[in-house]
């Protein structure tokens, strides 16, 4: 009884080992949670709150995924304002920690970023999520600067007249320090010459009428405008210069003695 016993078990196990092979066995897992991320880098958040080296040369995350794991996590960036995105596969390394290596420079340049994962499940999440302030800046920022000639004269002061007995006048600016992506002269708010670029040498030429021009000399790294300086241009006929004593009192004062020296000498000769 007992052998027979022994054959019905043996017999019973290959039949299951037997079906086990047909119908292969399937674990189900349910997972109706997206991925959630700890620790970024970059990390991204308010303008101007988080600002890294130039080059960036690495972006990594922490992302967990309790039900089905996490397959796939991809950083996107771009620079703040333009259109299309920059976008890179970060790999799972040993230490649990997602990250790829990039080349993200700047001069102080506003980015906008974020991370996104996906579980085994299919479901993604973004960080930070949708609608949230997604900023970081790449370098330190260094605003545009550098020397005016106008003429060849160095432009100096603000309150510097410049001379020019032709109408058509030369400018030139030598950069020393910052980006600069663009060179202008404005007249009443208006551009009227953008300068061509050399090196760290911006040249170019502009005729005007005759009388006084009232300019502003402009630089852009592309995304800040300054103003460097604002000038009268006197262009054509020079004015008069008279000299400094003859004041519209003083000049009063010598009609009146030419008046009186007339009048004497009238009188004298009668």
């Amino acid at each position: 009884m007992a052998q027979k016993t022994m054959t019905y078990i043996v017999l019973t196990i290959l039949a299951l080992l037997f079906i086990g092979f047909i119908y292969p066995m399937a674990t189900l897992i349910v997972d109706n949670t997206p991925p959630y991320f700890g620790s970024t880098s970059p990390t991204i958040g308010t303008e101007g709150a988080y600002t890294y080296n130039s080059p960036l040369t690495t972006v990594w995350a922490i992302v967990n995924d309790d039900e089905s794991g996490v397959d796939m996590v991809i950083f996107y960036w771009r620079v703040k304002g333009t259109s299309e995105y920059n976008f890179i596969t970060l790999t799972l390394g040993s230490n649990g920690v997602w990250s790829a290596s990039v080349n993200i420079a700047g001069t102080g340049t506003v980015y906008e970023g974020y991370f996104e994962a996906t579980n085994k499940a299919g479901l993604k999440q973004r960080y930070p999520m949708s609608g949230y302030p997604n900023y970081f800046t790449v370098g330190v920022y260094i605003a545009p600067a550098g020397k005016w000639y106008i003429n060849n004269q160095e432009i100096t002061s603000t309150n510097q007249i410049v001379y020019s007995t032709s109408l058509t006048v030369s400018f030139k600016f030598v950069k020393t320090a910052g980006t600069v992506d663009v060179c202008a002269i404005s007249e009443g708010g208006q551009q009227i010459l953008a300068l061509v670029q050399s090196g760290d040498t911006w040249t170019g030429s502009y005729t005007f009428t005759v009388g006084k021009h009232t300019l502003a000399l402009q630089v852009s790294d592309g995304t800040t405008a300054v103003t460097m300086s604002v000038l009268d241009l006197q262009v054509g006929i020079l004015p008069v210069k008279w000299p400094a004593w003859l004041t519209l009192g003083n000049m009063l004062i010598l009609f009146s003695v030419a008046i009186l020296v007339l009048v004497l000498l009238k009188h004298g000769r009668r």
